[in-house]
């Protein structure tokens, strides 16, 4: 008996080219299409699960730990108008829970647009509207509750859905949300309530909070790109730079600054500007040296130990001006007239800014902490090149400086990208521990309504940080994607 041979492109167009197989049997429902959004799938499972759970919670004062909680059926009785609100938000989730079964095409785009901004609208629209009789008298407050938690992370899912089927539309559901909050009522919201009577603080310490990330992001940008590629192109030194970088996450941040209190204490005390030029002399006369002696010298034993101690004094010498570069950054970005006319070549660094508590241990933690992600994303991106590309630009006549400006710079960029927007994510959350140090930051906030037990003022100091996290995100995303080649994406 002979066997038919099938050939490659029949075996492709039975098997996996044209319409999707089908699965028969019991359990053939589990069978998921291509076609279903199976992340819109998750947004309808966490939308469901948050309508059996109390939506908002009513406090009768600022400090009352205990409050009475109203789920969405409740809000609907006691609400003047009596929208079902339970029902609305109901159907609003099944009718997103059909879109995502529906094929892909323009239909299910649009549908899934309109479902995703009525979600939104009403999930907004009963936390604020639906709540607002429930207050009688100007003490008490409205908190959003459990259910109101989970639809706003179920919703943050939904725009990602919406964004799976087409990038252009997410910006319909962000439009209806941004005019819903702009008409909605929130003077009876806890929250809202802290901001007014916080606001000088809050728009203080929130650009205070946004000045510490921007300072520290100069000075992460240059080390971990210089580090990343020296790890790359030097073996000996990739292991070195590797294991402090990972060292550095494993310290504790209040311990790191428990550490750096007393050290910028003596540093700001004993050191002048003057002395620091100098040092900072030494440490140019020795790179120049050591660009001579790799000339100059023979390759041996004397040369290697010449360069690895010229290195570690290099290195040195960059840890003892990372206080003062961290300073200079600050007070560029808040008040650079005043401190330069107070830089005086016999001035102490202490009368400058350079203390163990304030901005500069804040900034010292965030610098060796944010350029991690920076220094490994560098570090791959370049190793993963194909050696035939670099062997290509060799062939070509190109020289070292010229292949990494022309063939490998181009090709990490994403990743180079990348890691800006991860450190960033992760200045913005460590930039809250900075009121540690008497460095301020929204950290101040939580610290206060820790302190005061309120957990309105912890929430306004949170809510900013993560949307300033996503902004921030959100931007860089798109830098990402403009500067891409296009073979690349």
């Amino acid at each position: 008996m002979t066997k038919s041979v099938v050939s490659e492109q029949e075996y492709i167009k039975k098997n996996i080219s044209g319409k999707p197989r089908t699965y028969s049997g019991f359990f053939s429902f589990l069978y998921f299409r291509t076609e279903v959004n199976q992340v819109a799938l998750l947004a309808v499972c966490f939308g469901l699960f948050a309508l059996a759970h109390p939506f908002v919670t009513k406090y009768a004062n600022r400090v009352l730990p205990l409050g009475e909680s109203f789920d969405l059926w409740a809000l609907t009785e006691h609400a003047t108008g009596s929208i079902p609100w339970l029902w609305a938000i109901l159907l609003s989730w099944i009718a997103v829970l059909v879109v995502a079964f529906m094929p892909r095409g323009r239909s299910k785009q649009v549908l899934l647009v309109l479902a995703a901004s009525l979600s939104c609208v009403l999930i907004i629209a009963a936390s604020t509207f639906g709540s607002v009789d429930l207050i009688q008298d100007h003490l008490s407050r409205i908190s959003l509750s459990t259910g109101a938690w989970f639809s706003a992370f179920a919703l943050y899912i939904l725009l990602f859905s919406v964004y799976q089927e087409s990038k252009k539309w997410v910006l319909i559901p962000i439009l209806f949300i941004v005019i819903i909050t702009a008409i909605a009522p929130f003077q009876h919201w806890g929250i809202y309530r802290e901001y007014i009577a916080n606001s000088e603080i809050f728009k203080s310490e929130l650009w205070q909070h946004i000045i510490l990330v921007l300072s520290a992001l100069p000075l992460i940008i240059v080390l971990g790109t210089v580090l990343g590629v020296v790890a790359t192109k030097k073996a000996w030194l990739e292991e070195v730079i590797l294991s402090l970088n990972g060292f550095m996450q494993t310290v504790p941040s209040i311990a790191l600054y428990g550490l750096l209190l007393p050290l910028l204490s003596f540093f700001g005390k004993v050191f002048t500007v003057q002395q620091s030029l100098g040092l900072l002399l030494i440490i140019i006369a020795l790179v120049v040296l050591g660009r001579l002696s790799s000339k100059w010298l023979p390759y041996g034993p004397l040369t290697s130990k010449i360069k690895t101690t010229i290195g570690f004094i290099v290195f040195f010498g960059i840890i003892v001006f990372l206080p003062i570069l961290t300073n200079l950054f600050y007070q560029l970005f808040t008040h650079p007239i005043q401190w330069f006319s107070s830089f005086h070549l016999t001035s102490h660094w202490d009368e400058l800014g350079v203390r163990g508590l304030g901005t500069t241990p804040a900034l010292i933690a965030l610098v060796l902490y944010g350029v991690f992600p920076l220094i490994v994303n560098v570090h791959s991106s370049l190793q993963n090149i194909p050696k035939d590309i670099i062997d290509a630009a060799k062939g070509i006549g190109l020289s070292p400086h010229q292949i990494f400006w022309k063939v490998e710079l181009p090709l990490v960029f994403p990743f180079f990208i990348n890691g800006i927007r991860l450190t960033c994510l992760m200045l913005i959350s460590l930039a809250t521990i900075a009121v540690i140090v008497n460095a301020g930051g929204l950290g101040v906030l939580l610290m206060r309504g820790t302190e005061q037990s309120v957990q309105d003022l912890i929430l306004l100091g949170c809510i900013p940080a993560v949307v300033l996290a996503l902004v921030i995100d959100a931007f860089l995303r798109l830098i990402e994607g403009v500067f891409t080649a296009k073979g690349l994406k």
